[in-house]
């Protein structure tokens, strides 16, 4: 005797489906911004450990060579760029070149990543990283604000003297700096055109990632600071 069975369709609702959506919109809301942060912290991840082994980089030429060493740190005072194009402000508060008393340039300008700058505590007429900075950033030891000025060619070995901000290690592997010390601080901003004395202004963004480099005076060796670990802890 033959028997039939009746197959019975399983599936979802409307009303299902529409649950299952409202989850997975609601679980990306959440999740992309998460993934945006970690792709920044990244981006200032690679930024601070590039300018960390560059330190070190010039503290071990200054005393293998026996030499002072420079690590020079173009600002955005507008006259420091008299007579050269336009190219060459790019690198106001966001490059960094190794500089030698005995082979002048010894590195490419390098450069920070896109919408991350050096925090000028004197930058010229803009106070606004008081606002979001103030209670990390040490002035008296801000690389652009501790007297650490020296008279080198710039941008280029055969180029006239500049006052330029540098961090000189000495061939003793210490700054010359003394037990000053000097502080480097990076962090997210937008850069706008320049008025007055200044290259550029920059309006720091809200909330930002934040990264710092503690260079002792007395040894020259260096530390990076994570100011997020600092607040959480």
């Amino acid at each position: 005797m033959k028997t039939t069975t009746s197959s019975v369709r399983e599936g979802f609702t409307l009303v299902e489906l529409l649950i299952v959506i409202s989850v997975i919109a609601v679980m990306t809301l959440i999740a992309v911004p998460a993934f945006q942060d970690i792709g920044r912290g990244s981006k200032m991840n690679g930024a601070v450990r590039e300018l960390y082994a560059t330190l070190n980089l010039a503290r071990q030429w200054a005393i293998t060579h026996r030499e002072n060493t420079y690590v020079v740190f173009p600002d955005d005072f507008n006259g420091m760029y008299g007579g050269l194009s336009t190219n060459e402000h790019k690198k106001a508060l966001r490059s960094y070149a190794v500089y030698t008393e005995g082979k002048g340039y010894v590195t490419e300008w390098r450069f920070l990543p896109a919408g991350i700058y050096f925090i000028d505590t004197n930058n010229s007429d803009n106070d606004d990283w008081r606002n979001e900075f103030e209670d990390e950033i040490l002035p008296g030891k801000d690389v652009f604000r501790i007297g650490s000025v020296e008279q080198i060619p710039f941008p280029d070995s055969d180029s006239p003297d500049q006052d330029v901000n540098c961090l000189v290690f000495e061939p003793t592997g210490s700054l010359t700096l003394g037990a000053i010390g000097a502080e480097i601080y990076i962090a997210e901003a937008v850069a706008l055109d320049g008025a007055g004395s200044q290259v550029i202004r920059l309006v720091w963004k809200e909330n930002p990632v934040m990264r710092g480099i503690n260079v002792s005076g007395l040894t020259g060796l260096t530390k990076i600071i994570d100011y997020a670990q600092t607040d959480d802890s």
